[in-house]
């Protein structure tokens, strides 16, 4: 006599192991979207007005959306953080949406700032930027035969490496995509901003089609952030 296979008894996961998924509608997500972009500029404000902003942007700031080097000198860039909320809810609301209930001057302050701190590793200095590498090992003697360290004892900007050169870059490719999705996508027209600054924005969002970008862009698709 064959006896029919037992069936393996389903597993049911307990409610208490299932993380509960947040669904955004719509207002909340304009709100937070709006919420977002004015810390973005107040803090953008603060950074390139204030006396000494480097140094106590963190203290008079509860929420960072800025990433401050270790070498100050080459300023700031979005930090990958802010990046990812924003494409998020801009993907999340969609053009139509978001350019009816969000203030147009913001998203074109928003871009301006994105613009501006993506032009920030055009002007990284990469001697300075990746002397930390070999600077302990390496040593020149003077006329006299005494040996002296390249780098200044106490030197801050030895404290510049190449993690902080690499995450500046990786931002800045980031942030420029953000652009060209802002501008690809409709948020930003011709009607919401002018044409020098749209023919700006787009030589700046240039060397987005460079290997590095495309790479950054496949790992993070549009449905995927």
């Amino acid at each position: 006599m064959i006896t029919p296979k037992r069936k393996k008894p389903e597993k049911f996961s307990h409610p208490i192991n299932q993380k509960p998924k947040i669904k955004m509608d719509i207002e909340s997500g304009i709100e937070s979207l709006d919420d977002i972009i004015f810390e973005i500029i107040s803090q953008n404000e603060f950074l390139t007005t204030q006396e000494n902003s480097l140094k106590t942007y963190k203290k008079n700031f509860h929420s960072h959306h800025f990433f401050i080097p270790s070498n100050t000198e080459l300023g700031y860039t979005l930090s990958g953080e802010t990046i990812h909320k924003l494409w998020s809810l801009f993907n999340f609301l969609g053009p139509a949406i978001t350019k009816d209930k969000t203030e147009p001057i913001n998203l074109s302050k928003l871009v301006n700032i994105i613009q501006k701190v993506c032009s920030i590793c055009e002007f990284i200095n990469l001697r300075k930027a990746f002397k930390n590498i070999d600077s302990g090992a390496t040593k020149k003697s003077n006329q006299n035969g005494l040996e002296k360290n390249n780098e200044p004892e106490n030197n801050e900007d030895s404290t510049f490496g190449i993690y902080d050169y690499l995450t500046i870059n990786i931002n800045c490719i980031k942030s420029s995509i953000l652009i060209f999705e802002l501008i690809s996508g409709g948020y930003l027209t011709k009607k919401n901003c002018s044409e020098l600054m749209l023919d700006s924005l787009v030589k700046s969002v240039s060397y987005v089609q460079t290997e590095s970008a495309l790479t950054i862009f496949e790992l993070h698709p549009n449905e995927g952030i």
